[in-house]
């Protein structure tokens, strides 16, 4: 089934699966990965990742959280491979992977940054908005050992409506709607722009195998909006 705009404007999330060829090419291109730990997160990313982190100059001036995200995701678009940014490109301006965003903005979806991970990190496992900072739309794309992801393992994505914008302490009194398994090839497609449609990633547990593979992309997307002259 195609991605469900009303599901996205509803709940701030929709889901489908990537067809077989197009999981399949992606799984290629991670192949031919290397591989380091981000001392961070506590999973793995791509060399060219880490050429990002590494590329961060230390400030002594305040910057907010959507900024150093903002800087970090600049300095990780330098080093991200061509391939990843053409196929999502093309991806998600299919009608199938879009959920009719284009129709309706009468935009493209351009793709601003791609971050790659292997695993479960340890940032991620409270309620959460990702922020402006992340542009308009995100989708996060799962590869995975399990065609159909088991849940006693852990590791699904949790989405929510919370009653109130986050204080300092995080989000309180979120309506919890429903989780997403990373089943493989699993693409969520998230609305960026509300602060209180919120989310979070469940830990894996003890019933997950010690080795394996839960491969996440996340692409950061804007609505660029087509003129005609």
């Amino acid at each position: 089934m195609p991605l469900n705009l009303n599901a996205l404007y509803r709940t701030g999330l929709t889901s489908c699966l990537l067809k077989e060829e197009f999981a399949l090419m992606l799984r290629n291109y991670i192949d031919q990965e290397q591989w380091s730990v981000c001392d961070e997160e506590g999973f793995l990313i791509p060399n060219w990742m880490l050429k990002g982190f590494q590329a961060l100059s230390p400030t002594n001036n305040p910057v907010s959280e959507f900024e150093k995200e903002k800087i970090l995701q600049n300095n990780i678009k330098r080093f991200t491979p061509e391939c990843y940014f053409k196929f999502f490109q093309t991806i998600f301006n299919s009608p199938l992977y879009n959920a009719g965003l284009d129709k309706l903005h009468n935009s493209k979806l351009e793709v601003n940054s791609i971050e790659l991970w292997n695993g479960v990190g340890s940032g991620d496992n409270h309620w959460h908005w990702d922020g402006p900072g992340n542009a308009d739309v995100y989708a996060l794309v799962y590869l995975t050992d399990y065609q159909s992801w088991l849940q006693e393992f852990g590791g699904g994505f949790k989405y929510g409506v919370a009653d109130r914008l986050a204080q300092q302490d995080g989000y309180h009194n979120v309506h919890e709607i429903g989780v997403f398994c990373p089943d493989n090839g699993r693409i969520v497609l998230g609305d960026n722009r509300n602060p209180l449609w919120v989310h979070k990633t469940i830990p894996l547990t003890q019933e997950a195998p010690e080795k394996i593979n839960r491969f996440t992309f996340l692409v950061s997307l804007t609505l660029e909006c087509i003129r005609y002259d």
